[in-house]
């Protein structure tokens, strides 16, 4: 009978000086505004869902900020370029549907490093070897004399 006093009043003195925490997300990174663009962001937020609207990339995850944008960043595959194979082993290439001018291809670990860059002379296929790299997503920057697009390898 005592054990079970003891262990009530541990219980009730317990919950009386418990702690409400809210909702929050703790990370090295927060809130960057430019202009018209309000973007939030946290290191390993997991994405579990991917849509498109309007050429615009929506991505939810667990983190979800109140974020409003007046501009978008392109796809690839939202301006006639494909990417393949994707996952890549040793190798992947960028293609455009239309040739274009000179263009410049620059790869990007997801702390933000440039791992590697270069200006491919005009045509309409590109060859990157990426054997060197370990495995792992990649963020790929394809970019002309008017525009900047953006894409996801994963290299295996």
């Amino acid at each position: 009978m005592k054990k079970l006093l003891f262990t009530a009043a541990m219980l009730s003195a317990s919950l009386a000086g418990a702690q409400v925490l809210d909702r929050q997300i703790l990370a090295p990174n927060g809130s960057s505004f430019a202009g018209s663009v309000s973007i939030d962001w946290t290191i390993g937020e997991t994405v579990v869902q991917a849509a498109t609207v309007n050429n615009t990339w929506v991505l939810q995850g667990f983190h979800h900020p109140q974020t409003t944008a007046s501009s978008a960043v392109m796809h690839l595959s939202s301006q006639g370029i494909r990417m393949y194979p994707n996952p890549a082993s040793d190798r992947f290439f960028i293609a455009w549907e239309v040739p274009t001018d000179d263009f410049t291809v620059e790869l990007y670990s997801v702390s933000g490093a440039l791992l590697y860059k270069e200006r491919v002379l005009s045509g309409a296929v590109a060859g990157i070897d990426i054997s060197q790299f370990a495995p792992g997503s990649y963020l790929v920057q394809v970019s002309d004399a008017n525009r900047r697009m953006y894409g996801t390898l994963v290299r295996i």
